[in-house]
């Protein structure tokens, strides 16, 4: 059987005290002396990785193995043309997703 815990003074006195303390800037003076945090991939070497990227699956895609890309077939049940053009779509939309990332990090 659980008795009824009765409450702590301490934890009663300490939860009636919430009230803003002001610092008069103290807060904002600290966090300025702070040093700038330093990014840790540079924009440049996302770019450079995103380009090196771009170019491997360029050389390993199966680009003769491809089938004429064919609106009419693209949506069908049994889309030869889907499968075959979707890890090509994946790794276009991943580099793009990287040059994006790249170009939009503050720095």
């Amino acid at each position: 059987m659980n008795l009824p815990e009765t409450p702590d003074p301490i934890d009663k006195l300490l939860r009636e005290q919430d009230a803003h303390v002001p610092d008069d800037g103290f807060t904002k003076r600290i966090v300025s002396a702070l040093p700038r945090r330093r990014p840790k991939f540079p924009r440049l070497v996302l770019l450079a990785v995103a380009i090196g990227g771009a170019a491997v699956a360029a050389y390993w895609m199966p680009w003769r193995n491809l089938p004429p890309l064919d609106y009419s077939e693209l949506f069908t049940q049994n889309s030869k043309v889907l499968s075959a053009w979707l890890p090509f779509v994946a790794v276009g939309v991943a580099l793009i997703a990287t040059v994006w990332t790249a170009l939009r990090r503050k720095e």
